[in-house]
Parts: structure tokens; sequence; C-alpha cells
């Protein structure tokens, strides 16, 4: 196996909010978000009944607030699942964000799968297979539909006659983001996405709460890399053309408390083929209380050492 071709274009660094109440206190941790200098704030897509005391707040319509409450970062979703949302009202959500945000939404789009989720809207035994193929038709119709192209007549897991929607600001649409690990879901984001999401080699289920040692977590997302720019290759795209984001799952919040560890961090997914990350608010792994040692640790990190290493290296003499 080939190893990943390095990536030309300036790491990107974003915040990943578990929408949880009170109402004041999220929009705080945003704005500050936005304020560290962070290039993007995501959301998360779920049922409260999936994670309590964590999701009180519904995504999109979260969204529409933070577009109006924030003017520069990047925003969105990481992400929707297939289970919730017709492709036409999804649409229609997201280039209502779009307009709110003046252009500035990014779409993560997944499978889904939480069994909670899925139960409380009466969601079940769906195949992987089948998941992978509702999610390809998803993009498919939201790609026409964003564009303003008018739907007519689409049969299919969503059948959909007559929609069409104002056009998006972004042009030709906001960028698509898919998200997963997967083979099936790895050659879905070359063939059909702006950006590939990756948990960064941590299982998205395990009994071990500390998943994956960083080694073998590393080498995971290296080959993970490889068959994203095969895939790239096969359908004749670019893969440099193709943005690598890293969700930081399963990460110590520590981390903020050490600038050695974050850089050496971000270095080591950098050299697979990562270039962008996205790391939680952070919180207590087991009480998920706030924890302002790490919330000032992210506020130091943020000031110094994303700074430096956004730079570009110095050329050689």
């Amino acid at each position: 196996m080939s190893s990943p071709t390095a990536p030309d274009r300036p790491l990107r660094f974003g915040l990943m909010y578990l929408q949880s109440a009170p109402w004041d206190d999220l929009m705080g941790r945003i704005r500050r978000g936005e304020e560290m200098g962070f290039d993007s704030l995501w959301v998360a897509d779920h049922m409260t009944g999936q994670y309590p005391g964590l999701i009180a707040y519904e995504a999109w319509t979260l969204l529409g607030t933070i577009a109006a409450r924030t003017s520069r970062a990047r925003i969105g979703t990481l992400v929707t699942p297939i289970a919730f949302r017709h492709p036409a009202l999804l649409a229609m959500s997201a280039t209502t964000v779009d307009h709110a945000s003046g252009g500035r939404l990014e779409i993560g789009l997944g499978i889904g799968g939480g069994p909670i989720d899925d139960s409380i809207v009466g969601v079940t035994g769906r195949s992987g297979p089948e998941r992978v193929a509702r999610l390809e038709e998803q993009v498919i119709l939201l790609d026409r539909l964003l564009r303003g192209e008018p739907v007519r007549d689409h049969d299919g897991f969503y059948p959909t006659s007559g929609a069409v929607i104002e056009p998006s600001v972004q042009r030709p649409r906001p960028p698509i983001v898919i998200a997963g690990d997967g083979p099936r879901l790895i050659d879905l984001a070359a063939r059909r996405g702006d950006a590939w999401n990756t948990l960064g080699g941590q299982p998205m289920r395990s009994t071990n709460a500390g998943g994956s040692s960083m080694e073998e977590a590393v080498e995971v997302t290296r080959r993970r890399v490889v068959l994203l720019e095969e895939a790239c290759d096969r359908v004749g795209r670019d893969p440099r053309a193709l943005r690598r984001m890293l969700l930081a799952y399963r990460v110590d919040p520590k981390l903020f408390l050490s600038r050695d560890a974050f850089s050496d961090y971000v270095g080591r997914y950098r050299e697979t083929g990562i270039d962008e990350f996205v790391f939680y608010w952070p919180f207590h792994q087991e009480t998920f209380a706030r924890v302002p040692a790490y919330e000032e640790g992210l506020e130091r990190i943020a000031g110094t050492v994303i700074p430096a290493l956004r730079r570009p290296p110095a050329p050689p003499h």
C-alpha cells in the first residue's frame, strides 16, 4: 500500500459542541470559539434520548441561531444521520442556514446507527449496505436541490416530486462532508463528497474507554487515507481536492494542558494526510461537567500553538 499524499493546503481547526443546556451557557461557548480564532464550529445531530444531559437542542434550529450570533467561522453538523429527515426538507434547512450565515454552512452527513436515535423515530432493521445506499441517495438529491435544480419525479428510498428550493448562497452549493471509516463510506466520499471526516482510528464503540493507542490510531488513519486516495484515483479525481477532516474522538482533554502534546498529536496525523482537525469543547470524560483548567488550556492552545501550526514551514536554505 502506498503512502498518503502530503496535503498542500493550510491547516484548519474547529470545535465540536455537545449542545447541552443552559442555552446562554452554550451560546457563550460558541461565541468564544469564534473569538479564539477557530475556523469552524460544529454541533451534533442526535435526539435527546441518545445522550441525556448532553443533547438538549435540535441541531438545525440551533445552527440558525449560531449563524446569527457569529460572523466568520464556518458552521455545520457532525453529523446529520439518515434517519431523521427527508432530503428535500434537509435541503431547505441547509439553504436557510446558508443564507442566514452569509454562506458559511458545511453539511456533515453520515449513516447514523445509534439505536436510541433510530428507535425514537421508529427506524429498525436497516442493514449497513442499505444505510450507505440511503446516504448516497441523500447526497445526490441534496446536490441537485441545493444547486436550485427542480426534482420533479424521483423514486427510490426518498420519493420526491415537484421539489425546488431557493438556491444556496455558496456556489455551486454548500460543501458536503461525508463521515465514515468503512470502505463503502470512504468510496462514497471520494465520489461525491467535498470533504471526508474520520474518527482518527478510534472505534465508534468500545468497552475500553481509552480506545486505541496513539500509535495504533495513527496507523489505522494512514491506511484509511491511502484507501481514500486510491478511491479518488479510480474515479479520476485529484485526491488533493478532497479535504480530510479528523474529529478528535476519544481524546483525553488533558491534551489541552500541554503545548508539546497538542503539537505532537496534530503533527502525527498531519503526516497521514489530515489537514483539518475538529476538537470537542473540553469536558470531564466521565461526568461531562465543564472543567475550567481544560478550558483555560484550550484558550492558551488557541492563542499560541495553533497559530504556530498554521504557519507554513520555512523554505530550506
